[in-house]
């Protein structure tokens, strides 16, 4: 038996993995679960295994992680391709064979297709952010958890859409033997790193370099590369762009975020951020970020310097600011 799990949410793909687990095998019954790391082995080493029959049991389960060859990042050799696919058409009957993605799987590659054909295949679609706010609400119900509304609102404004973080978050508000408020959640749960590269991006469109400047090393020292920092940068005067697109256009911030499937927060904060800059502004701001990243991936240069030199570019172009 044959199953193939992909979806961005990790908290998901091992939820909908340890579903299949239960159904084959007790909880006591650890000698007949394997996992592997897709990566760090060879198939053929898999595959032995998969072939062996179960220890004392019915049935024996092989799981294996990273398989990021179903994607567009990576891929196999035509050996180790070869090999997979040969046990994926003939599999061992008493062997439940798990291959798991945390993302979506590249549809257009044969090996994907020859997958999929032979394997009962679970894709789990990203999270909308009503659904994610319900699993928060649920989460909290079922712990006796109780917020107001505006703590409650403030949690989900610092939460990315990951439900395995928000494991890790709930864990801290169990723990906690107080009332929780405001403060409560402002020194407990982590703020979303895309909250800081919002601030950073309202203060540049702001012209407040000094401010600029101390979110940027203050994400530094938290260990973020310049490289990710401009990418998501750039992601949030792309969303600016096209939030001030949609609102010339009549629409609310509401029907935005719907279209968008993202969460509403963000698309107020975009259109707080954009709401005295011009088009052409951020236009020319996403051309020389994508000059950037080409610079950082192909020339020998101080990146901390290139970043710091844009940030300050763009704040000395006063023509284009309302």
């Amino acid at each position: 038996m044959n199953y193939l799990i992909s979806g961005d949410d990790e908290y998901l793909v091992k939820k909908a993995r340890e579903e299949i687990i239960a159904e084959f095998l007790p909880e006591t019954d650890t000698m007949n679960l394997a996992f592997y790391d897709s990566l760090n082995l060879s198939w053929q080493t898999i595959v032995d295994d998969a072939t062996t029959f179960p220890f004392g049991g019915k049935y024996k389960i092989i799981i294996i992680e990273n398989c990021w060859f179903l994607t567009s990042r990576e891929s196999i050799n035509t050996n180790d391709e070869s090999i997979l696919l040969e046990y994926l058409e003939n599999p061992n009957p008493v062997t439940v064979f798990i291959l798991c993605v945390t993302a979506a799987m590249d549809k257009r590659k044969t090996l994907v297709k020859n997958c999929i054909k032979n394997c009962k295949t679970t894709e789990i679609a990203p999270l909308k952010p009503e659904d994610f706010a319900w699993y928060i609400k649920k989460d909290l119900e079922r712990e006796n958890i109780k917020l107001s509304q505006e703590c409650y609102q403030e949690l989900i404004n610092r939460l990315p859409i990951d439900l395995l973080n928000w494991q890790n978050e709930l864990a801290k508000l169990k723990l906690y033997p107080d009332t929780i408020t405001y403060a409560t959640i402002d020194s407990l749960i982590t703020p979303n790193i895309e909250d800081d590269v919002f601030k950073l991006s309202e203060y540049v469109l702001a012209r407040k370099l000094k401010e600029s400047l101390v979110v940027f090393r203050d994400l530094l020292a938290k260990n973020k590369e310049p490289i990710a920092l401009a990418a998501l940068l750039a992601a949030k005067f792309r969303l600016i762009y096209q939030v001030k697109v949609w609102l010339d256009q009549g629409y609310s911030e509401a029907e935005i975020a719907s279209n968008f499937q993202i969460n509403p927060y963000p698309v107020k904060l975009a259109n707080k951020a954009g709401r005295h800059i011009s088009l052409d502004l951020l236009l020319e701001i996403l051309a020389d970020f994508a000059l950037l990243d080409y610079r950082f991936k192909n020339i020998n240069c101080d990146r901390r310097l290139e970043f710091e030199l844009l940030l300050l570019d763009i704040m000395e172009r006063k023509h284009a600011f309302a």
